[in-house]
């Protein structure tokens, strides 16, 4: 039996009309009123991808790439200029009331929660709403609760609680009807680190016990490598990379990540297999090919250089990836 694939994506493109507006008289802004002009902007160029049941996908690219775009086609929200998709067997788009009580989304600071009332009668009224209610989803509730450490704030008002405490409450809000789909647009951003760690957390749990299907898209790189195991990289509406995500990380296994503090003089130290990767007034970071340049060689070299303080080796993850790749992009 062949794996199942909750989304399927084929030659997926959509393309936006966006009306010119180069007047500077009345009589030009009356020829655009009635003769507009439109120019066209390919937000996504013919892509195709799968995910299958129980993946957590990392959706990752810059911004203007075209995720939201693909996102919202999932959703049903816009239809595709072409190609085809399918989510949970059906068009999004055509059976978006089929697929609704399935899936479920947490995009970025969009509430589900009601302000004014206490966070446990929000997700009593979302119980009802979905028809999950009886000893049984009240437990998962209480697990939700639990493990997200909501204990103490969960009867207090919505607009009474901080950034971390109301995402929290988003959480066991989208995971409350147990969708077999979840999109998850920048759901920690502005987060703290601890509050950060305990969602992710959470996250691997419920896809492990609920073998939920996660897209997740997210600026922050860190995430992406903790919770997802499949990669789908987006660069101008074009896919650059799909795959397995320590795969990718893979490729640049040899790279080394040096930083040298202090008022350092590149020069000294650039080879074949040494290049510059970031620098400011405080250090450089050079990126280093240890194929052809090995690190005990590397650190010695600037070590001896009288205007460096210090050399510390950063790590080599897939946020420095991508903006290895954007560099070497321009």
């Amino acid at each position: 039996m062949g794996e199942e694939h909750v989304i399927q994506v084929s030659e997926l493109t959509m393309t936006y009309q966006v009306k010119e507006n180069q007047t500077t008289t009345f009589r030009d802004s009356l020829t655009a009123m009635l003769h507009p002009h439109y120019r066209q902007i390919p937000a996504l160029k013919g892509i195709s991808f799968q995910v299958a049941r129980g993946d957590i996908l990392g959706y990752v690219g810059e911004n203007g790439a075209g995720k939201s775009t693909t996102i919202k086609s999932l959703l049903g929200i816009l239809k595709p200029t072409s190609g085809t998709i399918t989510v949970l067997g059906h068009d999004p788009f055509t059976h978006r009331k089929e697929n609704a009580p399935r899936i479920a989304a947490l995009m970025g600071q969009k509430s589900q929660l009601w302000w004014e009332l206490p966070l446990m009668d929000s997700f009593k009224f979302l119980q009802k709403m979905y028809g999950n209610v009886g000893p049984t989803e009240d437990q998962w509730l209480t697990t939700m609760i639990e493990r997200l450490e909501m204990t103490s704030f969960v009867h207090q008002s919505v607009r009474e609680l901080s950034l971390g405490q109301r995402m929290r409450g988003e959480f066991v809000a989208t995971f409350l009807h147990h969708p077999e789909l979840v999109f998850l647009d920048e759901p920690t951003l502005g987060l703290d680190v601890p509050t950060r760690k305990r969602v992710l957390d959470f996250l691997l749990e419920i896809n492990q016990r609920e073998h939920t299907t996660i897209v997740f898209t997210s600026h922050e790189m860190a995430d992406i490598e903790k919770v997802a195991n499949r990669l789908l990289l987006l660069n101008h509406g074009t896919i650059a990379y799909r795959g397995d995500v320590q795969d990718f990380v893979g490729q640049y296994r040899t790279l080394r990540d040096i930083q040298a503090a202090g008022h350092v003089d590149p020069s000294r130290v650039l080879q074949p297999g040494v290049t510059i990767f970031r620098r400011n007034k405080e250090s450089v970071e050079f990126l280093v090919d240890t194929t052809k340049v090995n690190d005990q060689q590397m650190l010695t070299q600037l070590s001896q250089l009288p205007d460096v303080t210090g050399v510390q080796f950063l790590p080599v993850n897939l946020e420095t990836i991508l903006a290895i790749r954007g560099e070497r992009h321009d």
